[in-house]
């Protein structure tokens, strides 16, 4: 998953390989035309022109499943990053309360990268409810670096989310450009 903050909010992207898939679909348009040149005349080896329209074809049906695998690894993504604020919302967000979280996490079969993706998600939306009120608290901060173990994020990753969230509640104190006592 990439990264990136601007204008306050998070985006996590995931996207397919694109460079590979743009080389297989030219790779098979020219197989295909091949096959077309071939087949279009007797005299220029036929076995070539089917060996071309099946290349082709194998290369389009890669294509196909490749967009179907990311489509659907991506949606089991999203279903495990519901399924983690669901788990959430029951437990009292406590360090050691983080048991059925635990479990839900290790119960997961997704690829790394789509797991990765849905760790970022549920860690971006917890750090954003943890400074809903402003303040990160000491229970908070400790509750904090326990989900950050428990997903395993990168310290980077972790970091540039903690960061963004910061920022954000800081300037949503400021907003009104006067700080009342509480918010000092």
């Amino acid at each position: 998953p990439q990264l990136h903050t601007k204008n306050l909010q998070m985006e996590l992207d995931l996207k397919p390989s694109g460079e590979r898939d743009l080389a297989y679909l030219i790779t098979a348009v020219l197989a295909l035309s091949a096959a077309g040149y071939f087949a279009s005349d007797a005299a220029r080896f036929p076995p070539l022109a089917w060996f071309c329209a099946a290349v082709g074809v194998g290369l389009l049906w890669l294509l196909v499943w490749r967009a179907a695998s990311f489509s659907f690894n991506k949606w089991k993504s999203t279903r495990l990053y519901k399924a983690m604020r669901k788990v959430l919302q029951n437990i009292d967000q406590r360090a050691g309360e983080l048991g059925p979280l635990k479990a839900l996490i290790d119960s997961s079969r997704l690829q790394h990268k789509y797991r990765e993706f849905a760790f970022y998600r549920f860690y971006r939306d917890y750090v954003e409810g943890l400074l809903a009120d402003a303040k990160l608290t000491g229970q908070e901060a400790t509750d904090l670096k326990a989900v950050e173990d428990l997903l395993q994020l990168n310290e980077p990753s972790a970091k540039t989310i903690k960061r963004w969230g910061f920022n954000k509640a800081y300037l949503a104190l400021i907003a009104d450009q006067r700080l009342s006592q509480e918010e000092d």
